[in-house]
């Protein structure tokens, strides 16, 4: 389910959800192709702690920090790049 990172360490995240998981639940944290593994350890509103059950590595957070440092500029050119896709009839709607 998507949802938006607040904070995030080589341990786990603070996330914020439409509807947050069960405490405990387990599930796969997906973020630009880096995934982490782990479960629901507190659940406050729509916000919830999402601890990792192996940590990630330095690089991975490094780049990740990269990614939504730079995000709106990923956004507009994954926008730019379907839209020419689209026009060439190489993706459909």
């Amino acid at each position: 389910m998507p949802c938006l990172v607040e904070d995030l360490s080589r341990t786990g995240a603070r996330l914020v959800l439409a509807e947050p998981p069960a405490l405990g639940e387990t599930g796969i944290l997906e973020i630009n192709r880096i995934e982490g593994f782990g479960a629901a350890v507190w659940i406050k509103g729509r916000h919830c702690g999402f601890h990792f059950d192996d940590p990630l590595d330095l690089q991975q957070v490094i780049d990740l920090r990269q990614y939504a440092d730079h995000f709106s500029e990923y956004r507009r050119e994954q926008e730019r790049t379907a839209a020419r896709e689209f026009v060439q009839g190489r993706r459909f709607v």
